[in-house]
């Protein structure tokens, strides 16, 4: 039986309420997988190069999941543009499917220009079992992956297509990160018990390798992001920003520099420092075994497991969606303080 002593009941509430400026990519409006601009793989002679579901940046972190290989001279469409990378659209067996490769091994065949992807959503749970789809059509799309119910994900945008509200979307699967399309996705925001009423999550990408920690004071690293790769920003005070990142083992979450990250978002838009947190100055103890996890439900990796452990919990903190699974600063066997989510 798990049982939590407090040793100290005194509560002291933290606000830090300075607002801080922080670099903001403008968001533009998404539309449906065009088919206007021709491509051609080119990668020399006799060689096919992979099909990654996202723009990875390779040797550096976990790159997304792969979806096959594609051939020198095969014809695609080019969709989009991101961060060196081309999203491409072509033809798999009379059905169809998007997907990623180097912008150096494609030549642009039809001429005009490429899109700039970009992003307008943020951190979503999907509230029912559900599949995601290689294309927005409904006619052609293929079976790429699954989402569980309460599991998190990135929406990076939404559209109307054909009748269906359409949500591209980045999620994990056992092969790494992947990005897929959801029609009429269901799904919801992560809560948060707000310091100015103005809430919500934001996609990012990084633009400076950094350490991310398990609390927002440089303590314990709890891992790391690097140049180029995307992540949720959650919430944000000061100059620590909490946010949820991709590793091999799914989702993982934690604090880091707001310095090394530039947020899309509209023109003009200020991210505003938009958490309160509560903390007890005094250790309690958990008699018993207690689960730590990466996020606040299992679907997220299982960081540790402590026995009799010494913590600080954190009251309505770091979008406790649930209100049932608490945010706490544990002590490990060697003496450390980390940071995670028990129910």
């Amino acid at each position: 039986m798990k049982t939590r002593i407090r040793r100290n009941t005194k509560v002291i509430s933290l606000l830090i309420a300075v607002i801080m400026l922080i670099t903001i990519v403008p968001s533009t409006p998404a539309h449906a997988v065009s088919r206007s601009i021709l491509g051609e793989i080119s990668c020399g002679a006799n060689q096919t190069i992979p099909l990654y579901t996202g723009p990875s940046v390779m040797g550096l972190y976990q790159p997304y999941a792969t979806i096959g290989a594609i051939e020198n001279g095969w014809s695609v469409y080019i969709v989009g543009e991101e961060n060196g990378w081309y999203q491409i659209l072509m033809g798999v067996g009379g059905l169809e499917a998007t997907a990623y490769v180097p912008k150096s091994q494609v030549i642009q065949i039809t001429a005009g220009p490429i899109q700039q992807i970009s992003f307008t959503g943020g951190l979503r749970y999907s509230a029912a079992n559900q599949q995601v789809w290689s294309i927005d059509e409904i006619s052609t799309r293929l079976h790429i992956g699954n989402l569980s119910y309460d599991q998190s994900f990135t929406l990076l945008y939404q559209y109307n297509h054909n009748g269906y509200s359409i949500s591209y979307i980045e999620f994990s699967t056992p092969s790494g990160p992947a990005r897929g399309y959801l029609f009429n996705g269901n799904m919801f925001k992560p809560h948060t018990v707000l310091a100015n009423g103005d809430y919500e999550t934001k996609v990012a990408r990084v633009i400076s390798n950094a350490t991310v920690y398990h609390e927002n004071n440089a303590g314990v690293s709890a891992g790391s992001v690097y140049t180029g790769e995307i992540v949720t920003v959650i919430t944000k005070n000061g100059d620590w920003v909490y946010v949820e990142y991709n590793v091999s083992a799914g989702r993982k979450r934690g604090f880091m520099s707001a310095n090394c990250l530039s947020i899309y978002a509209p023109t003009g838009y200020v991210f505003k420092d938009n958490y309160m947190y509560s903390f007890s100055p005094a250790l309690e103890r958990c008699w018993g075994t207690m689960n730590i996890y990466a996020g606040p439900n299992n679907t997220y990796p299982l960081l540790d497991t402590v026995t009799d452990a010494w913590f600080f919990p954190y009251y309505n903190s770091m979008s406790n969606y649930t209100g049932s699974w608490c945010f706490v600063s544990y002590q490990t066997s060697n003496g450390t303080y980390k940071a995670g989510w028990t129910p």
